[in-house]
This record gives structure tokens, sequence and C-alpha cells, in this order.
């Protein structure tokens, strides 16, 4: 798993059981991630309140789950010298 400690409005919160917990913006979003293979116990209550939520398809793909109106569209700065951002937004 690559380390996303250039990230200036971005982190993970947990990881558990397939799934990732992140902060983009503020907004926490929760969804699979195939890297993470461990089944530990949820280190937080942020899990319950996700702004998010992918839901897996049995027959692939999925889809969101909103709890909360989120922007059209964010940008995420990723360092102040790079010119590299992330544009994230709800379909």
């Amino acid at each position: 798993m690559r380390v996303a400690e250039n990230w200036q409005d971005y982190r993970i919160i947990d990881t558990s059981d397939g799934m990732k917990l992140e902060s983009w913006g503020g907004k926490i979003l929760s969804r699979p991630d195939p890297q993470v293979i461990w089944k530990t116990p949820h280190k937080t209550e942020l899990w319950e309140k996700a702004d998010g939520i992918y839901h897996r398809s049995n027959k692939g793909g999925g889809e969101w789950e909103f709890r909360r109106k989120l922007p059209d569209k964010r940008i995420i700065p990723h360092t102040p010298s790079r010119k590299l951002d992330y544009k994230l937004r709800s379909a």
C-alpha cells in the first residue's frame, strides 16, 4: 500500500476487512480497497458517520450511497509545490 503523506486535504482514517475509511476535503468516505486484507476491529466511530459509502455489487461494479449532500466537484491539492490535483465529484 502506498502512503498518502503529501496530500494536503486527504487522509486515511482507518482500514479493515477490505474497506478503507478516508477523508477527502473534510468529507468522510467508506469504500472497498482490495489491498486491505486484514480483519481488525474498527478504530473509530466514523465508519457509522461516513458521508458516502460505496457498496460493491456481486455482479461487478457497485454504487455510492450518499448520506449527506456532497459538493458536485472538489479539487484536492496534492502539495503546494506540485501541479497534481485530484478531482473528486459525485455522480
